[in-house]
């Protein structure tokens, strides 16, 4: 994996933001010369399935550019670091990118092969946690051994009989709905009985027990055979400030269905909401993240969870973290038999870690009418999409081999002092106005084109007919919007007609215009 100037300057602002690196990214300063401190690290990025990248030459914090001396010795040194201190020894991809005339060295370390994990590092197995590493624990081993088997052979939790269980602890309007749908599923079940339905769909075993995909599913409270099975949302506040460090703390029970609602409710209730003119020129009430987005999220959060006994029996549960700067949804297990690359491409083949709660799912019902899951693999095409009809950047996916995570970052989030420091605004710069007050006062971007642009369109516009041209950063400092959200708006005048771009893609000259 080898990055372009863009990426690596697009990451560091997105660094300032969070006052953070990430998971998948370690950033080291390299006074001195080479940082001695990156064996765990390195092991940890081995034992992810897609890897994770070191970056010497920036300083934390800030994240400011000050560059390494000799990249060639850098270099050198952090290939033989991965080749020495880690078992097996992962393959590593190093580079050097220069900023402002400073050299940073870049090393992507690629995950070791399923049947090699764990690597080692002084016989420790490391695991990647946020921006950190940890020695993993017994249940972390566990699951890497439980992915070793997924590799060779599938393994069907959610198919295992749940002792104890029966169709009576099933939630009658739900099963009711579930036998309608199945029966209707091909023309030649249409004739077979209730219980015979459930037990070819295998919601039933010939015994009457519940599958952990029926129970989960259709059961009136599944968390009373596995209490593992619920949802834990929180919004959560920086560490380090005073008072509380989360609020609206809730955790969500019953089957599949009124999870998925309960948890997306309570986002709807916790986000912002944005007035947005239509195009019939009113104002309406939007959420600040698209609500199909987050729905989709979480249903593929709860339906594709770890069903195995190394989750369930551990306290491992769905968690749904609300930040100033993104929604956090992880869910236990990695991915199976499809990684983050293909998640984001275009063409998606629907993948079911649990392929009988999966088949469950898309019979079932949310409160709106829409079912919990297509089930035509295009789930996550709708996520990119409406994140991006709505102009924000597109989520971040994690996967660490024992956890999936995504993230929707929200739009321009953080106060002053959490924002990066290439955001403060000029003094020479008039801010733009927000949407809803342009199109009123008329004055900077008429009350239709605000309807036919979209809010962000509208503000980068806005900044250019009361500061003239603008360059790339210029149009971030005026309008607090991020370089993803100020490209693709600028994307849309530039093709609408109303912005001229003078230079070309990239450049850091280049400069844009309002069309008079």
């Amino acid at each position: 994996m080898m990055w372009t100037v863009e990426q690596l300057e697009d990451y560091l602002e997105h660094c300032r933001l969070l006052q953070s690196d990430t998971t998948t990214v370690e950033v080291k300063s390299g006074r001195g010369g080479m940082p001695q401190s990156l064996g765990a690290t390195l092991c940890a990025f081995a034992n992810m399935p897609r890897g994770g990248t070191v970056i010497i030459g920036v300083a934390e914090p800030g994240f400011a550019v000050h560059g390494v001396d000799d990249p060639g010795a850098i270099e050198s040194a952090l290939a033989d670091q991965a080749r020495t201190l880690v078992e097996p020894a992962p393959y590593i991809e190093t580079q050097t990118l220069h900023i402002e005339g400073r050299a940073v060295v870049l090393g992507h370390i690629e995950g070791v092969l399923p049947h090699q994990r764990p690597a080692l590092y002084r016989g420790r197995p490391y695991l990647r946690m946020a921006d950190g590493d940890y020695v993993m624990s017994a249940n972390d081993l566990r699951m890497i051994e439980v992915d070793k088997l997924h590799a060779r052979e599938a393994i069907a939790y959610d198919s295992a009989p749940v002792p104890g269980s029966s169709l009576e602890v099933c939630d009658d309007s739900a099963l009711k709905e579930a036998v309608a749908e199945l029966r209707n599923a091909t023309a030649r079940l249409r004739g077979a009985s209730d219980a015979e339905l459930l037990e070819l769909f295998r919601v039933v075993d010939a015994q009457g027990q519940l599958s952990v995909a029926g129970l989960y599913a259709l059961g009136r409270f599944p968390q009373g055979f596995f209490p593992d099975l619920h949802i834990s949302a929180a919004v959560q506040y920086p560490a380090g400030e005073e008072g509380p460090r989360t609020r609206n703390l809730e955790e969500f029970y019953g089957p599949v269905p009124d999870l998925v609602d309960a948890a997306v409710a309570w986002v709807r209730r916790n986000i912002d909401t944005d007035l947005v003119y239509g195009t019939d020129g009113h104002l309406r009430e939007v959420p600040e993240l698209p609500l199909e987005a987050v729905r989709e999220v979480i249903a593929n959060a709860v339906v594709h969870r770890d069903l195995g006994p190394e989750s369930l029996g551990a306290g491992k549960f769905v968690t749904i973290r609300l930040t100033r700067q993104a929604l956090i949804v992880t869910s236990p297990g990695g991915l199976r038999g499809i990684s983050v690359e293909e998640l984001k491409g275009r063409v998606l083949s629907p993948v079911a870690v649990n392929p009988r709660l999966y088949a469950l799912s898309t019979k079932l019902r949310l409160e709106d009418g829409e079912r919990v899951i297509e089930g035509q693999g295009g789930g996550m095409k709708v996520v990119f999409s409406s994140l991006r009809k709505a102009g924000l950047r597109p989520p971040t996916l994690i996967d660490t081999g024992v956890r999936f995570t995504v993230i929707l970052w929200r739009a321009g989030r953080g106060d002053d002092e959490h924002a990066p420091a290439t955001r403060s605004a000029s003094a020479s710069f008039q801010p733009a106005l927000a949407p809803a007050q342009t199109a009123k006062e008329g004055s900077v971007v008429e009350d239709g084109l605000v309807a036919k642009l979209g809010g962000n369109p509208a503000l980068v516009l806005a900044a250019l007919r009361r500061n003239g041209e603008l360059s790339l950063v210029d149009i971030v400092n005026s309008t607090q919007l991020t370089r993803g959200q100020v490209r693709y708006a600028l994307g849309k005048l530039i093709e609408s007609g109303h912005v001229t771009m003078r230079g070309k893609h990239g450049d850091r000259a280049t400069r844009y215009a309002a069309k008079e």
